[in-house]
């Protein structure tokens, strides 16, 4: 598909939806002349693929058929109702004193904590919307945590939103949190971004992470309550590894990832003042992490906002991949 002439000098690229199908669910892949962007609704939409003249950006430490079966974050995948791992089974304001860790719909990591929200996988979503045109592709989809097994996982009634969209090279996520019933809800979700360069060794990837305070860890990857002023230099990757939580970051936050002429920026919008990163040496990917709260937030309370009965709380946060 080529890019089409509009008036005086400007170029603008044409766009497009296509169906496919990914691990047996619907997806709809958003295009432009360079960039395709392939979303699962029914797996919490996640973005399957994300790919730059053809070549994928996003990386896969695990395939989408461990996500769906075991929960393997891949892509980019949705934190919700709360980001990475909590401390315990007992909720923060939670009318039930403690959610069951044995539920299907919560996935624990190897010291039985609870990780990554509830499980999303086929839980009822819904396609709100599908749009094209000569400057944007976008899909919109919605799910109601109000009532069954889900709102007895997490019991605060609401819905989340969720809209993407791809303008050129640019791929925007909007997440909007709607308190359904009559208590506040936590705002705490996150996304999981993982990203690869193609074709370039991982010790060769240059990163810039804009970030000013970072939260001190215990073993188990949860905050202590201490923190401390941080900078990273931009600079290659090397052997370094990351599973950071950073609790400031700079105004207007880019991270990003380069190398090889290509080049990936992630921009957090003001819902996401905080970012976990990961890069583990045991894959060749690293995840910028959009965070509306910290780690552990629903349980400690820490910086924990809410969204007051009927009312409504967006983030977005938006990708731009590009090369030389």
């Amino acid at each position: 598909m080529v890019a089409a002439p509009r008036t005086g000098l400007q170029l603008t690229q044409l766009h497009s939806i296509e169906d496919t199908q990914i691990a047996g669910r619907a997806a709809t892949v958003l295009a432009s002349d360079r960039v395709c962007a392939t979303i699962v609704p029914d797996l919490g939409m996640l973005c399957s693929s994300l790919t730059l003249d053809g070549e994928e950006m996003l990386g896969h430490p695990y395939g989408v058929d461990a996500y769906v079966e075991r929960g393997k974050l891949t892509g980019i995948p949705l934190m919700h109702p709360w980001a990475n791992r909590l401390s315990g089974a007992r909720l923060l304001g939670a009318e039930a004193e403690t959610i069951d860790l044995t539920s299907p719909l919560i996935h624990v990591d190897g010291n039985g904590l609870p990780i990554h929200g509830l499980r999303l996988v086929d839980a009822g979503w819904e396609v709100t919307e599908r749009a094209y045109s000569d400057a944007s592709a976008s899909i919109s989809a919605r799910l109601d945590l109000s009532n069954g097994p889900l709102l007895e996982a997490f019991p605060f009634p609401h819905r989340i939103s969720i809209a993407v969209t791809l303008t050129d090279e640019s791929l925007g996520v909007a997440t909007t949190l709607t308190a359904t019933g009559g208590v506040s809800v936590p705002i705490a979700f996150g996304w999981h971004p993982y990203f690869r360069i193609p074709g370039v060794p991982r010790s060769l990837w240059h990163i810039e992470m804009p970030v000013r305070r970072r939260a001190l860890l215990d073993d188990r990857g949860l905050p202590t309550g201490l923190e401390e002023a941080t900078s990273v230099a931009p600079g290659a990757l090397g052997a370094t590894t990351y599973d950071d939580l950073f609790t400031g970051l700079s105004d207007d936050p880019v991270f990003a990832l380069a190398g090889g002429g290509w080049r990936t920026e992630v921009a957090f919008g003001p819902g996401y003042p905080m970012a976990q990163v990961y890069a583990p040496l045991t894959h060749d990917v690293i995840a910028l992490e959009p965070m509306t709260a910290p780690t552990n937030a629903v349980v400690s309370g820490d910086r924990l906002r809410h969204v007051l009965p009927g009312e409504s709380f967006s983030a977005t946060f938006r990708i731009r991949v590009s090369r030389t």
